[in-house]
C-alpha cells in the first residue's frame, strides 16, 4: 500500500471538471471531491464555462464527492449565522433533488478559514472544512475544520511536487485545482497538459489518491 495519502478537490464546478477532469481521474482510478456552487454564481460569469445540476449528478453517478461551497462563493466570515445557513441549504437542497448524497464535507470560498460558521458547520453534520495553505494535514492531530490544503495552479510552482513529497506516513496532501483550464479566472488556471503531468506523477508515486469523504470514512 502507498506511503503517500493525497486528497484532491476541484473548485466552482468549472464545466471541464465533467469533460476533461473526471476521465482522467477514472483513467488512474483516482478520488476526487468536486466542491460546487449554483451555476452563474460570479458577477458577469458566462454560464458555458460552468456545469449545470445534471452535470453535477454525472460527476456524483460517476463516483465523485460532491462538496459544499455555498451558493454564491461569498466571504463566510461576513455572515450571519441565518444568512450561512441559507447559503449552506441551498445547495443541501439541489443536491436532494438532483439525487446527490448529502454534502458532508465543505469548502471556504476564497480561502481562509470564516472562524464564525464552524460551530453551524458541525450542528450541520459536515465531517470537516478546507481552507487554503500549503501545509500538510494529519488526522486525529489538526483540526478538520480548519484543513489546510496547497492551491496548485500554473503560477504555483513545484508546488504541487513538494506537497507529494511532504505526504509521508500520517501527513497528508490535500490540494486545491480550479478550472483546467480556468478561462474566467486566469490567476487559478491549470493548463490540461500540466494537469495531466500531475496525474501521471502521482500514479508513478505510488499515491493513494482519495476523495475527503473516502479520509473520514
Amino acid at each position: 500500500m502507498s506511503s503517500k495519502t493525497i486528497v484532491l478537490t476541484f473548485d466552482d464546478a468549472v464545466v471541464n471538471h465533467l469533460s476533461f477532469v473526471a476521465p482522467l481521474l477514472k483513467k488512474h482510478r483516482f478520488g476526487a471531491t468536486f466542491f460546487v456552487n449554483e451555476p452563474g454564481c460570479f458577477k458577469n460569469s458566462d454560464l458555458k464555462n460552468y456545469m449545470d445540476w445534471p452535470a453535477m449528478k454525472k460527476l456524483s453517478d460517476l463516483g465523485f464527492e460532491i462538496g459544499n461551497h455555498t451558493r454564491n462563493h461569498p466571504n463566510c466570515s461576513k455572515l450571519g449565522k441565518e444568512e450561512f445557513e441559507a447559503e449552506l441549504g441551498w445547495i443541501e437542497d439541489r443536491c436532494r433533488e438532483f439525487g446527490i448524497p448529502a454534502p458532508v464535507t465543505f469548502a471556504y470560498p476564497g480561502g481562509p478559514v470564516a472562524e464564525n460558521v464552524i460551530d453551524t458547520l458541525k450542528e450541520r453534520g459536515y465531517l470537516c472544512a478546507r481552507s487554503v495553505a500549503n501545509e500538510t494535514f494529519r488526522p486525529g492531530r489538526d483540526d478538520p475544520f480548519r484543513m489546510s490544503a496547497a492551491a496548485v495552479q500554473d503560477n504555483s510552482g513545484g508546488l504541487f511536487e513538494e506537497m507529494v513529497r511532504r505526504a509521508c506516513g500520517e501527513d497528508v496532501a490535500v490540494l486545491v485545482f480550479h478550472g483546467v483550464p480556468d478561462p474566467e479566472h486566469p490567476w487559478v488556471n491549470t493548463d490540461p497538459k500540466r494537469f495531466e503531468a500531475c496525474l501521471n506523477f502521482l500514479a508513478e508515486q505510488h499515491c493513494l489518491v482519495v476523495s475527503l469523504r473516502d479520509l473520514f470514512a
